[in-house]
C-alpha cells in the first residue's frame, strides 16, 4: 500500500510534467505562428493557378485577406454589426430577459 506522501509526490510530479509540457506547446506554437498573409502566399505558390477545387479556394481566401487588410470596409466582405447577430441569436434561440 503506498503512503499518502509519496502519492502526493506522485502527484506533484505528473502535474508538474503536464505543466511543463503545456508551456512546451506553447512555447513552439508561438515559435511557429507565420502571419496569415505569407502563409496564404506559399499556399497559393504550392497550389498552383486554377479557379477550381483547392487552388480556387486558396486563392479566393488569400484574395479576400489582401482586400481586407488593405480597405478595412473590403465590398467583398459584408460586415454584420455584432448587436444585430447578438439579437437574431437571442430570438432565434427563443432566450428572453
Amino acid at each position: 500500500m503506498t503512503s499518502p506522501s509519496s502519492t502526493e509526490t506522485q502527484l506533484l510530479r505528473r502535474l508538474r510534467a503536464w505543466t511543463a509540457f503545456f508551456i512546451f506547446g506553447l512555447v513552439v506554437s508561438g515559435l511557429t505562428a507565420i502571419p496569415l498573409e505569407t502563409e496564404l502566399a506559399v499556399l497559393e505558390r504550392l497550389a498552383g493557378q486554377g479557379t477550381e477545387g483547392f487552388a480556387g479556394w486558396i486563392h479566393r481566401v488569400a484574395e479576400a485577406l489582401r482586400c481586407r487588410t488593405a480597405r478595412p470596409a473590403c465590398p467583398s466582405i459584408q460586415n454584420i454589426p455584432l448587436e444585430r447577430f447578438q439579437k437574431d441569436i437571442i430570438w432565434k434561440s427563443g432566450w428572453k430577459r
